[in-house]
């Protein structure tokens, strides 16, 4: 299994997660799980790669930052997507938000896969300041 680590910063975090962190390393294999959006089964591949993290009965706050890197994986892919591989990605999310224990980072998953959806993804900068809100 491959690995991926991404680094993200705390605002890019906070649109994401309940708790912003300063990085996060993804212990999934998003290799795999960009693949598999690419092969239109993007659902599948979310629920793999949460299956990959429920391995490690991490704490519920610990398991939902991965959460967020999952879903920062996915919309840093949309940034470039063409519709179809959007729309999939889009479909990822909104699965993502399912496995979350955290009410405000599923309400996040939606409002990402929403503009992702929309084709809205290269307006919308996670490092922006208001990216930290997702009011």
């Amino acid at each position: 299994m491959g690995s991926f680590s991404v680094l993200l910063s705390a605002g890019a975090l906070g649109m994401l997660l309940a708790q912003p962190a300063a990085a996060q390393s993804g212990i999934f294999d998003a290799d795999r799980l960009l693949q598999m959006c690419a092969e239109s089964s993007c659902v599948d591949g979310v629920q793999i790669s949460v299956g990959q993290i429920l391995l490690l009965r991490l704490p519920p706050e610990e398991f939902n930052s991965q959460l967020g890197v999952i879903a920062s994986v996915l919309f840093q892919a949309a940034k470039t997507a063409d519709q179809v591989l959007a729309d999939q990605l889009a479909l990822g999310l909104r699965s993502l938000s399912k496995y979350s224990t955290d009410a405000v980072q599923r309400q996040s998953f939606f409002r990402v896969a929403e503009l992702v959806s929309n084709g809205s993804s290269e307006l919308f900068d996670l490092n922006a300041p208001f990216a930290v809100s997702p009011s």
